[in-house]
């Protein structure tokens, strides 16, 4: 975060908080199911 750049525990932890909070809301069902295949990248490729 100092140098303007976030890790890769920042974005999980956002991503992670993002899915908690509109899990259950179904026009939020898309949005989900991204943020969930962006996070299983993440976790996979850095």
């Amino acid at each position: 975060m100092d140098n303007g750049s976030i890790s890769k525990y920042d974005v999980i932890e956002t991503l992670e908080r993002n899915i908690s909070m509109f899990r259950h809301r179904t026009n939020r069902q898309k949005a989900v199911a991204d943020w969930r295949s962006d996070l299983r990248y993440i976790r996979d490729n850095f």
